[in-house]
Order: structure tokens, then C-alpha cells, then sequence
């Protein structure tokens, strides 16, 4: 249902962004056909209002889609055999891995070329922060 109010949204707000845009400047059908109707700091001021419009729109996208995608994440784990714990990056190409296979967690690294079990992480080794 939030999907379709997206959806909706999002062509309404691109449909009009592109009528703003698709309307040229017209001269005056008067004398001074030489002027146009629209000034550059009006041609200017409509220009801004649109990118604002529009940053203002990919912000709530953004918010919505993580507000959306934070509760789906978090039930991604429940009821799979294997389950990752924690991710944790220890540079742009390498990353550090905690995860759960059945009863036992392991730590892997994965990098552009592999992925190498480092350890067996026992329960009684893990510090209890509680």
C-alpha cells in the first residue's frame, strides 16, 4: 500500500517538474515581441523552487524507503540456518564477517578475490556487554 502512495507520488511530483519544464518562454504577442514574457530572475526563481522541490523530494524517498526497508532487514535473519551476525568493514575492499551457521559462529573476511574463514568463535569467549 506505501508502495502505490510512492508510486503515485513520485509521478505526480515527476509529471509536474517536466510540465514546469516544457513550457517555453513566449514573447509578448504586442509590440515588443522582443521581450519575453518571463524575466531571468522569474526563469531563475522557478528554476530553484524545482530543485529544491525535488531535493526535498529525494530526501523523504530516502527517509521512507529506510524506514521501509529497516523492519525487513531485521526479519531478513529469523528462521534461516545461517545468519549474519555483524558486519564490520576494515577497508574500501575488505570486510570482517561474524556469522551463525546452526550452533556455531564464525568469523570470515571477504575481499575482492576470496572469502577465508579466519576462526570458531566460541560462546564462552564472546564478552557479555550486559
Amino acid at each position: 500500500m506505501i508502495y502505490f502512495f510512492l508510486r503515485l507520488l513520485l509521478c505526480v511530483l515527476l509529471s509536474c517538474a517536466s510540465l514546469c519544464f516544457s513550457q517555453d518562454i513566449v514573447p509578448a504577442p504586442e509590440e515588443n515581441a522582443l521581450e519575453p514574457t518571463m524575466t531571468y530572475q522569474g526563469a531563475f526563481l522557478k528554476m530553484m523552487l524545482t530543485l529544491l522541490a525535488l531535493i526535498i523530494l529525494i530526501v523523504i524517498t530516502v527517509w521512507l524507503l529506510r524506514r521501509i526497508s529497516h523492519g525487513r532487514l531485521k526479519h531478513f535473519n529469523s528462521g534461516k540456518a545461517i545468519k549474519i551476525l555483524e558486519r564490520r568493514p576494515l577497508s574500501a575492499k575488505s570486510i570482517l564477517y561474524l556469522i551463525q551457521i546452526e550452533d556455531k559462529k564464525m568469523v570470515i573476511a571477504e575481499s575482492q578475490l576470496e572469502v577465508r574463514p579466519i576462526v570458531a568463535v566460541d560462546e564462552s569467549s564472546i564478552p557479555r556487554s550486559d
